[in-house]
């Protein structure tokens, strides 16, 4: 039996005891410890910084991954419906017409067209130009920068039809800039186009306007050439180089992995869309590894990634470019001939001298998307419309799941 003590149970003081003496110690060793970083506010700080680099490495990619799906939603959800780029390209060439003859303040040039913003109920014309005057109405300038008119989707649908004289005005989807869809007008400007920066991400890009241009051109009006995506046999350069020397009416398009020899003549209709940073007069187009464009010389920045995966699905959607003089007729020469067969085989199998143009242009929105995820649909020419449409669902599917339609 334990006797008492002067402090009662003596077993129990002493662990009271050891504990305090192990508490002053652990006090005493913590202040010396933040007394070497700088004391504790500098600690507190610095646990503060590493706790929310801890959060922010789970938290990042989640919330990439929902802006990119957000994004994705967005484009196809506009991208798909022809009001948008009618009313758009309605209100570039109404800007066209109310720029001309009009110069700037001091006598600068006038102001220059050259891209679209789209918003729910009204769009923007972006205009490149020093000391831009105020709009005319029923434009109005932006309250921040005075180089982007706005017009109301109702206006801009009751604009007259340009006559068969007005500018030719061919609009691709670039992405989104602030929530608003982004359009660029590849008809006016240098005849050369280039696009550069990350590799990856550059050629995506490079892809998904060649799709587009494929889609909304005549068929035969554009020679993609070898290089440009890696399980399709196109044209060789000196082929190119020769399409770009022509001239002929209508519209002709070369899309180049590298930057060919020769330039377009002046007097032709010949344009470029080339890889690279291009050379001469030229219109740069350069995106970075986290998927911002930047159109150089304009104060336009668009976020390019989510173009591609939306084009896959809506490009069939898509309206044809369509002139003031009226819809464009096939390019017969190109069609007539092993340059222009609208028929896209087998990577292993075609003769290097076919052209997109004309073909399915889903599978080239398919292919300019799912080179990464390594779903190609190469037989959808053979199949029946049935089947080639039941294989478009299923690739766009895969595209955004990683697996086929048939799998859900």
């Amino acid at each position: 039996m334990r006797t008492p003590g002067l402090f009662g149970d003596t077993a129990l003081f002493t662990r009271v005891l050891g504990l305090a003496a192990l508490l002053i110690l652990a006090v005493v060793l913590a202040h010396r410890l933040a007394s070497r970083f700088g004391g504790w506010a500098a600690v507190v700080r610095r646990l503060r910084s590493e706790t929310a680099l801890t959060v922010a490495a789970y938290v990042t990619p989640v919330r990439r991954w929902l802006r990119y799906r957000s994004q994705r939603r967005l484009l196809g959800a506009v991208l798909r419906r022809p009001d948008v780029w009618q009313d758009a390209e309605r209100a570039i060439r109404h800007a066209y017409r109310t720029t001309a003859g009009r110069p700037g303040p001091g006598g600068h040039p006038p102001a220059q067209p050259y891209g679209a913003l789209i918003e729910e109920d009204r769009v923007g014309v972006l205009v490149l130009g020093r000391d831009v005057p105020a709009p005319p109405v029923p434009w109005t300038a932006d309250e921040e920068d005075p180089r982007l008119w706005w017009l109301s989707r109702p206006d801009a649908a009751t604009l007259a039809q340009e006559p068969p004289g007005a500018p030719t005005v061919l609009l691709v989807g670039l992405g989104l800039a602030d929530r608003r869809i982004a359009l660029l007008d590849l008809a006016q400007g240098p005849a050369r186009v280039s696009v550069d920066g990350d590799p990856r991400t550059a050629t995506v890009l490079l892809q998904a306007l060649a799709a587009q241009l494929d889609r909304r051109l005549p068929a035969g009006s554009v020679l993609v050439t070898e290089g440009v995506h890696p399980r399709y046999r196109g044209a060789t350069a000196e082929l190119a180089s020769a399409v770009l020397t022509r001239r002929e009416p209508g519209p002709r398009w070369a899309v180049c992995a590298t930057d060919p020899s020769v330039d377009p003549p002046p007097d032709s209709n010949a344009r470029l869309l080339v890889r690279g940073p291009g050379r001469g007069r030229v219109r740069m187009l350069t995106v970075d590894g986290a998927g911002w464009l930047t159109v150089h010389g304009t104060p336009l920045s668009v976020a390019v990634t989510a173009l591609p995966a939306a084009l896959a699905r809506v490009l069939p959607h898509v309206p044809p470019y369509t002139p003031p003089a009226g819809p464009l007729e096939p390019v017969g020469e190109w069609r007539d001939t092993a340059l222009g067969r609208s028929a896209l085989h087998d990577p292993g199998s075609g003769s290097g001298s076919e052209t997109l143009a004309g073909a399915d242009t889903m599978h080239l929105a398919g292919l300019g998307v799912s080179a990464a995820a390594g779903t190609v649909p190469t037989d959808l020419l053979a199949a029946t419309p049935q089947e080639a449409a039941a294989r478009r669902a299923n690739a766009a599917y895969s595209v955004s799941t990683g697996r086929g339609a048939t799998d859900r």
